[in-house]
């Protein structure tokens, strides 16, 4: 004897079709755009600043260039914690912002570091903040 599952839908099917239909219309149409444009949101980002003095910026990191997912600009309450996960999004959120890469490591470099220094006992340095 077979046996068949149902199961339930709590929302209306009419909310789910239209829903389902809403978000694969906004996937495609970002989809597009950034194919037609062959552009990232840094390269957008680029082309806004492009008249700006690079050399004025003092750190080499303008954190507009790439969208801000860490918030890394916001200031976070006491009952904030650090995660990993957030320290790699961060991280990632400054290299990318970076004008010159060459004296900022990668996200695979720092990992490495971390395993490094993790299988010798060390600590690990996330590096410094200088606020003015």
């Amino acid at each position: 004897m077979k046996r068949i599952l149902k199961i339930k839908c709590i929302l209306p099917k009419r909310f789910n079709k239209i829903r389902i239909l809403k978000y694969t219309m906004l996937y495609l149409s970002l989809l597009l755009s950034s194919s037609l444009f062959g552009q990232t949101y840094t390269d957008g980002q680029d082309s806004l600043f492009q008249h700006l003095d690079k050399n004025k910026i003092s750190t080499g990191v303008l954190y507009e260039r790439v969208y801000p997912w860490a918030d890394l600009n916001e200031d976070k309450d006491s009952t904030f914690q650090i995660s990993y996960s957030f320290i790699k999004q961060a991280w990632l959120e400054l290299y990318l912002a970076s004008y010159n890469n060459e004296t900022f490591i990668s996200i695979e470099e720092v990992k490495d570091k971390i395993l490094s220094n993790t299988l010798n006992n060390k600590g690990i340095t996330l590096g410094w903040h200088f606020h003015n």
